[in-house]
Parts: C-alpha cells; sequence; structure tokens
C-alpha cells in the first residue's frame, strides 16, 4: 500500500475562509484530511472562543478527517539561556513559527497540557501532535510521549512514540509569499515524483495561504492528482500508524516507509 498522507496545517478562526475553501478543493477528491490546529490565540483568533469556527470544525471532523494538535500559539517564545544555532535554525527553516524549538520539558509540556485542555472542553483527543515548522526538541518529543501521544514529524519522517520507529517520509510542501516560491513548487514536484518511483510514502503539506497564488494551488493539486493516479492510498496520519504497526504482509513493509534506525 502506497501512502499519501495530506496536511492542512494552520487550521484556525484566523484563517477560516482560507481553511474552508482548501477543505472544499480537497473534498472534492474526496480525500481524508489530517487538519493541524492550533488551539490558543493566533491571527487575531482563539479557537476556544470562536463558536462559528468550533461549529465548522465539529462538522468536518466528523467526516474521515483528522484532527491533530498544532502547538498552542504557533508562535516563537525564546527563555534564555538559549543555543544561538536554535534560534538560527528555526529563524530560517520556520521564520518565527518554532514554538517549540528551544524550548525545555517543563514549557512543553504545560504548552501542551493548555492546548489539550481546549480540545477536551470541544470533544477532540488528538493521537498526535506535530510542531509549528515541524520544530521540536527533544525534551518536547519527550513531553510528548509523557501525554500519551502516539506519534509526531518533521520534515524528513514520521516518528510512531508508541512503537519507538522512525519513517522516512520527506515533506512535500511550499514556501508561500516567499521570493523562491515558484522554484520550491517545481522542487516539491520533482521530489513527489521520486518518492512515488520509491513506492515511499508522500506527505503533501498544505498552508493556508498557498490558496491564493494560482500556480501553488494548481501544483499542490496536481502533486496530489498524479499520486492517486499512480495508485497511491489517501489517509491521515493516524491511519497511516496503525497501518505500519498492524500490517500482516511484510513484503509491504517498503512502500509504508523505510524504518530509519
Amino acid at each position: 500500500m502506497k501512502s499519501l498522507i495530506v496536511s492542512l496545517h494552520d487550521v484556525a478562526p484566523g484563517s477560516f475562509e482560507m481553511v474552508r475553501r482548501w477543505m472544499e478543493l480537497l473534498g472534492e477528491r474526496n480525500l481524508p484530511v489530517s487538519m493541524l490546529v492550533i488551539p490558543g490565540p493566533w491571527a487575531g483568533g482563539s479557537l476556544a472562543t470562536d463558536e462559528s469556527f468550533q461549529a465548522w470544525l465539529k462538522q468536518v471532523s466528523m467526516e474521515r478527517h483528522e484532527v491533530v494538535l498544532h502547538g498552542f500559539s504557533h508562535q516563537a517564545k525564546f527563555h534564555f539561556p538559549v543555543k544561538p544555532w536554535k534560534v538560527a535554525s528555526g529563524c530560517v527553516l520556520a521564520r518565527g513559527c518554532e514554538e517549540f524549538w528551544a524550548i525545555n520539558h517543563t514549557d512543553a509540556r504545560q504548552r501542551m497540557m493548555n492546548g489539550l485542555a481546549i480540545f477536551k472542553q470541544l470533544g477532540y483527543a488528538p493521537s498526535g501532535f506535530i510542531a509549528p515548522g515541524w520544530l521540536a526538541s527533544d525534551e518536547a518529543i519527550d513531553a510528548m510521549r509523557d501525554l500519551g501521544f502516539e506519534y509526531t514529524n518533521n520534515h524528513l519522517r514520521i516518528n510512531d512514540l508508541v512503537a519507538d520507529q522512525k519513517y522516512f517520509a520527506p515533506v512535500v510542501c511550499q514556501r508561500t509569499s516567499a521570493f523562491s516560491s515558484r522554484v520550491v513548487l517545481r522542487l516539491t514536484m520533482l521530489l513527489a515524483r521520486a518518492l512515488s518511483m520509491l513506492s515511499l510514502p508522500i506527505r503533501v503539506a498544505i498552508h493556508p495561504a498557498d490558496l491564493h497564488d494560482p500556480f501553488i494551488r494548481r501544483g499542490i493539486l496536481r502533486i496530489i492528482d498524479r499520486s492517486v493516479a499512480s495508485g497511491y492510498t489517501p489517509m491521515t496520519y493516524k491511519q497511516f500508524i496503525s497501518n505500519t504497526r498492524y500490517v500482516k504482509d511484510r513484503s509491504l513493509e517498503g512502500q509504508l516507509g523505510w524504518v530509519l534506525p
């Protein structure tokens, strides 16, 4: 089984119209989506207080989609002393969104618990935690395990926290609004083709603002359509983790992802 995982990032009241439109476009393709929801205040809105967004999210999540905890405020907050290379690499890779990158265990755990408390009030019990920018410190990953999260991921792999397995699965993602966005899209299309040739998982990560650039929007949908046409099975991260744990035919292991040491 060749796995196609489509994730929609930064799902929150502050991106409501964009994420709603993305879910419509993905719904037209009958795709299950891992929705990465920001529980705290972000971009002028808050999940805990926006009832119209809450109602929409509840309706959408009753379909085949998955709700994933995506940080808390999606904003980097450094507590000194901090390692300079952490600050520099976070700024380059996540542009100010590296909330869980330069963070200790106590702070990471508290932020996750704050997010879980809001989710619990709304009836969600997420099995996965994905840090903004895919950047999480070792201490943050330990906090995920402490709180019972089953999986997380980064730019290159999916991490099963329960089975202690890591699967090689580079993410296909754009850098919207960057001067290099069109170059990046062409490179990610080549990456998706290479992954397909190797029958490796294809992870397509969509950000709300990708909607506004027709070139990027069409490119993302083209990657998805080509993957499905070449025999990939759309699934959520939760479904991927379940498949890798309970696969019966060991010959399929390579198609589920290369296991890393």
